[in-house]
């Protein structure tokens, strides 16, 4: 009897210990259930987060596509100035209207192609942008080509900052308005 009952006693501890086996390997089917599931879930959003973002990639490149262009056959000349007054991109307008190459102004600031007579004035209106006092202006003034000729142009000016606020630089509109100075200046005379 003896022996029966240690017999007994070890099937009961042994279906008790499958028992909880089968539970533990349920408990780790079930987990495992879940983390797939969940991996779907992300893999799913991640495939369209990278979708969006790809979207949006090529939209802002279409979009620089087409800054690029109008910037570069506008009509009048257009012309990115940093704060201290180097050119750092112009259009094919800026160069006929000036006479010099981009790499040829790239090596030069709008101060040394300005006329001496309309340099104050163009400083004053930079120094009050920089400050903040005024968002944009609007000048006539002169530059000298690469002939050392004069050129009137109508200049528009605005700033870009940053998102701290800090300028990045200038974006210059350059209308040359030569011919009507010199039918002003000639019917002055």
């Amino acid at each position: 009897i003896e022996h029966s009952c240690w017999v007994v006693f070890e099937d009961i501890f042994l279906c008790i210990s499958m028992r909880q086996g089968l539970r533990d390997l349920l408990n780790v089917a079930n987990r495992r259930a879940r983390l797939e599931t969940v991996n779907e879930e992300i893999e799913t959003r991640v495939a369209g987060r990278t979708a969006e973002l790809t979207s949006a990639h090529q939209q802002l490149e279409a979009s620089e596509k087409r800054f690029s262009i109008a910037f570069e056959t506008a009509a009048i000349g257009m012309a990115w100035v940093s704060p201290e007054g180097r050119w750092l991109k112009v259009n094919r307008a800026v160069c006929d209207l000036t006479g010099y190459t981009p790499d040829e102004l790239f090596q030069k600031t709008f101060q040394d192609i300005t006329h001496p007579d309309d340099l104050e004035t163009d400083l004053d209106y930079v120094r009050k942008m920089l400050a903040g006092a005024i968002q944009s202006y609007q000048m006539e003034k002169r530059y000298f080509d690469s002939q050392g000729r004069t050129i009137w142009v109508f200049l528009s000016v605005s700033l870009v900052r940053d998102t701290h606020g800090l300028p990045v630089h200038f974006i210059s509109q350059i209308q040359d308005v030569s011919l009507r100075k010199l039918a002003e200046i000639g019917r002055a005379s």
